[in-house]
């Protein structure tokens, strides 16, 4: 027998080993219970694919694009965008 069962093989021996398989088989389905929830809600938050659009503002999807056609400079994409994003913000409760 390999040496790393042998000291487990010591422990049952001439015991019954019902108890020990029902105790291994309620620590498996604890581990289970536990675990699938916890890898649910890290895949849940992380982040979206690229190039996947969620709930993004439509209007700062069209200063974005305004920027990169070159429409609209740095700065005045700054502006705006902190603009949308301050409308957004205050404006979100209004719905």
């Amino acid at each position: 027998m390999h040496p790393f069962y042998e000291h487990s093989a010591r422990l049952v021996t001439d015991r019954d080993t019902r108890a020990l398989g029902l105790v291994s088989m309620a620590a498996y389905l604890l581990f289970w219970a536990a675990a699938i929830p916890v890898a649910l809600r890290a895949l849940r938050r992380a982040p979206a694919p690229v190039g996947q659009v969620g709930n993004r503002d439509p209007a700062l999807e069209i200063v974005r694009a305004r920027y990169a056609r070159g429409e609209i400079d740095e700065r005045e994409l700054g502006e705006r965008t902190r603009a949308l994003r301050r409308q957004s913000v205050g404006g979100a409760g209004r719905r």
